[in-house]
């Protein structure tokens, strides 16, 4: 008589078809792992409650936290609430800011490097300009959106006041904002003026819409 003895079927030892299948899954749990342990856990807890709203590559919260920045460098008082409204009206007009082109005229440039460097994140193409004379040739040769500029210059204690018809006789009558040091009255014909970083992105956003708008 002829006997068939049946063998159970041998698993392989390892299941190179479920790591697979895993492995994505992994390798994002060692990453939010590995950034849990770089920033710790409260200091990324209180990352998510300080965004107002969390879009896709996080966009807005490194907008809120530059304009934080500049707020803290430049010592003036603005609130959480305000800093998070200002990013999310510039979030929503970045089709605005996209090719928008901006002088800026100021003897220290070094001083508004977070706002400049926040600017072109936006689309801003920007021309420094550190006195009048320089600012004049500029705005002789270019055409633009809006001009931004200090008060003093050079020793000048009203060299961006007297500025003013200089540059509305220019080419498109283009706005012009003072970002200063101080509150003072703002000048005859000049757009606006402010000491706050998230006043002015506001300002200037006020300005292209009522200029291209």
């Amino acid at each position: 008589m002829e006997v068939n003895i049946l063998f159970p079927s041998r698993k392989p030892a390892f299941d190179y078809a479920l790591l697979f299948e895993l492995a994505p899954h992994l390798i994002w749990a060692t990453i939010f792992a590995v950034i849990i342990l770089m920033l710790g856990p409260k200091r990324l807890v209180s990352a998510f409650l300080n965004a107002r709203k969390l879009s896709f590559g996080g966009f807005e919260v490194d907008l809120k936290g530059d304009i934080s920045e500049a707020v803290q460098a430049k010592g003036v008082d603005v609130s959480s609430h305000l800093e998070g409204q200002v990013a999310r009206r510039v979030q929503r007009s970045t089709g605005l800011t996209a090719g928008a082109r901006m002088l800026w005229i100021d003897e220290n440039p070094d001083n508004n490097t977070i706002e400049i460097q926040l600017f072109k994140r936006l689309g801003f193409s920007i021309d420094l300009a550190t006195s009048n004379e320089d600012a004049t040739k500029r705005l002789a040769e270019n055409v633009y959106d809006v001009v931004l500029s200090s008060w003093t210059r050079l020793g000048d204690g009203d060299a961006g006041r007297n500025f003013v018809p200089t540059v509305r006789a220019a080419m498109l009558n283009p706005p012009i904002i003072f970002y200063v040091g101080k509150v003072r009255e703002v000048p005859v014909d000049a757009f606006g003026l402010t000491v706050r970083p998230d006043e002015l992105l506001n300002l200037v956003l006020d300005a292209l819409e009522r200029k291209r708008g």
